[in-house]
């Protein structure tokens, strides 16, 4: 494979992390790992990126409904628990893409059991990938920049479950379009776009922000029960956690389901954990 170094420009970029990875791989095997990964990890971040769009495929019993990715707009790059969602440029419409996927993901990896939590920048990104020519797997695939650095610096402070906008990025995308004010993007385009402002638990501070509202999803609709316990699904809560730990989960989760009511005031109707809408190929 030929070395491909595109150095973009300015950039979305969006760092997204899993919480409770590390009790996660240290409370099951490594087959068990494989399927949650699999299953809740990929698959969200599948559906992510198709951004509601399906297409029909031939499958061993006939044609089967699956993802179209044929026309996502953004890149993205896994690693372990990390998540990275990059733009092509900082245009008005790259702005409104990103949102939109990053929304996806965080409400079907929630609804999987795999609470995020992320951040979305601006700034120059570059993308580098190469594979060596050896018998064994070698294949180098980076991707680093000052928007990534900011990203991933603001997604590090937030005590919950959900993902802020930053400040330049909302005032980046505004300028584009011709607006001046953050208060024109939510009264105007806020709820088109699925976000809204919020005053975001920091781990030193709250500060109102500029939030993605995944939990009023067009697929997805969280309740509070379902979102409270995704934070102890696939075993990433234990008895022999530590106290810190424990207080540090717990504390995520009561930010976490405190936003979910804020956004979606039915949200303790247990009726159902979630809820799909219909779709038709």
């Amino acid at each position: 494979m030929p070395t491909i170094n595109r150095t973009m420009g300015d950039a979305y970029v969006a760092f997204l992390d899993v919480l409770g990875f590390k009790a996660l791989v240290e409370n099951n095997s490594h087959e068990e790992l494989s399927q949650i990964y699999d299953k809740a990890l990929l698959g969200g971040m599948s559906l992510g990126l198709s951004n509601r769009q399906y297409a029909t495929v031939n499958g061993p019993d006939g044609r089967v409904l699956t993802n179209d990715t044929t026309a996502v707009p953004v890149n993205s790059l896994i690693v372990s628990d990390s998540i990275i969602i990059w733009t092509e440029d900082d245009s008005g419409r790259s702005f409104q893409d990103i949102v939109s996927v990053v929304r996806g993901v965080l409400a079907h990896s929630c609804f999987e059991g795999l609470p995020l939590r992320g951040a979305i920048s601006v700034g120059p990104v570059s993308w580098v990938e190469s594979r060596l020519g050896s018998a064994t797997h070698n294949i180098q695939s980076s991707v680093f920049g000052v928007g990534l650095t900011k990203a991933y610096q603001l997604e590090n402070n937030q005590e919950w479950a959900g993902c802020v906008v930053a400040d330049e990025s909302v005032s980046r995308f505004l300028g584009k379009i011709g607006g001046d004010s953050s208060a024109k993007l939510i009264t105007e385009l806020g709820r088109a776009l699925g976000l809204l402002e919020y005053w975001v638990p920091f781990k030193d501070r709250c500060a109102k922000m500029v939030v993605v509202d995944w939990v009023n999803h067009p697929e997805v609709q969280a309740r509070t029960k379902s979102v409270a316990d995704a934070f102890h699904r696939h075993r990433k809560s234990t008895s022999s956690a530590s106290v810190v730990d424990r207080v540090s989960t717990e504390t995520k989760q009561e930010n976490t389901v405190r936003f979910v009511r804020h956004v979606f005031p039915a949200a303790d109707n247990e009726g159902m954990a979630a809820v799909f809408a219909a779709f038709s190929p």
